[in-house]
């Protein structure tokens, strides 16, 4: 018979535990392995619930429940049932109330917070033709540009390069923009749809993924994410933290701007350690428009987030508590439809709430970078034994 030493019998006991803790964690997952969720929770123990008001946004929820329905049928019931609520904030939270659970999304022990930031839509002068002013082209998707699907068991779709037959890497940003400042032949010339004046601004218009460019002659065009060249995301505000040029609260969208003004050596080295970049769909718009997320909806100001749609899907209702950030004494507490997605968007704890367009908007997301708490709020749907917690399977 073996036998243990002391020592050895509580190492063991320790794996034990520690086994029936993770057993204990593993069982409060969703049926589809879904991000984790907390208890039900009494719609009166949701932060700011009491005071929010529905009137705003039930358009936008409507929408969002019919597109939802195209992914998950079994919704019809209830977006039948959404659209005959009376116009009053009364009827719409009671409605909420009898058709939703809220699941607060929580985070292992070793996790910080849920991290939410903001984004925005960068209005910006730009022109159809190049001259001394306006050097710095946006492009359509090239037409070697190809989608990379080997299947949902294997790695996830990606772009590449079609040349002579075979799939190559699309070339990174380095590639791309190697002639901005020369009047050598571009690597995407004929591609260009519109011109602007700043590198710096463009550089950011790709990161927040659509803009409206105004043009001299009053016309207003809007430019959207088509697609990318299938390099991986890098944050420069990652490589100025790693290069002690910041430090990590000193990182926002004005800091970056700021370094990279200050820093015209440095800039097109900083710019390009993001090899990623965007190519963009354009039409014409008026001063209202309002960018189209990955949910093929409009987004709404202050009530669409950008979640990873890994785990969390795409048109699920949130609410959010998180806190402004010029005021954070004072809580954000609303009711929000996740709509979009973002490259830099990974995990359950971790959202970007789109804020609108204009100076107020651009502030807002430029400086948000708070911590907050995400909850689920999980339909009773038959079908599902109010186990949707609207997730994708993981």
């Amino acid at each position: 018979m073996k036998r243990y030493h002391k020592s050895s019998l509580l190492y063991h006991l320790l794996l034990i535990t520690l086994s029936l803790l993770l057993s204990a964690c593993l069982a409060k997952r969703g049926p589809t392995g879904g991000p984790i969720v907390g208890a039900a929770l009494p719609w009166n123990q949701l932060p700011g619930w009491r005071q929010e008001q529905l009137l705003s946004i039930w358009p936008a929820l409507l929408r969002n429940c019919q597109r939802k329905l195209q992914d998950t049928p079994s919704w019809e019931p209830l977006c039948t049932a959404a659209a005959k609520v009376p116009a009053n904030n009364v009827a719409e939270k009671a409605f909420m109330e009898q058709n939703f659970i809220p699941r607060a999304l929580n985070r292992h022990w070793w996790q910080p917070p849920a991290l939410i930031t903001g984004y925005y839509l960068p209005v910006i002068k730009g022109s159809l033709n190049a001259d001394r002013n306006y050097r710095y082209p946006l492009y359509r998707p090239p037409a070697d540009l190809v989608r990379i699907d080997l299947g949902p068991d294997l790695l996830s779709p990606t772009m590449g390069r079609l040349l002579e037959g075979r799939v190559i890497p699309y070339p990174d940003r380095a590639a791309i923009n190697a002639d901005d400042d020369s009047s050598g032949r571009r690597l995407l010339a004929g591609k260009e749809i519109v011109w602007l004046a700043d590198p710096i601004e463009r550089f950011f218009l790709q990161i927040q993924g659509s803009g409206r460019i105004e043009l001299a002659d009053g016309t207003n065009l809007a430019v959207s994410y088509a697609a990318n060249n299938g390099q991986p995301y890098h944050s420069i505000g990652w490589e100025l933290i790693h290069r002690g040029e910041m430090t990590a609260s000193e990182v926002n969208l004005y800091s970056l701007k700021k370094w990279l003004r200050d820093h015209p050596q440095q800039r097109q080295e900083i710019l390009n350690s993001n090899p990623r970049y965007i190519f963009f769909n354009t039409q014409k718009v008026d001063r209202t428009w309002s960018p189209t997320g990955a949910f093929g909806l409009p987004l709404t100001a202050g009530r669409s987030l950008a979640i990873d749609p890994a785990m969390v899907s795409l048109g699920s209702l949130l609410w959010l508590d998180t806190s402004l950030p010029y005021k954070p004494e004072r809580r954000y507490q609303h009711l929000m439809l996740a709509q979009d997605q973002g490259a830099a968007i990974k995990g359950r704890l971790r959202a970007d709430l789109f804020w609108g367009q204009g100076k107020a908007a651009e502030r807002l997301a430029a400086m948000m970078k708070q911590t907050g708490q995400l909850y689920m709020l999980v339909p009773k749907l038959p079908s599902s034994g109010n186990t949707n917690y609207g997730a994708e399977q993981k």
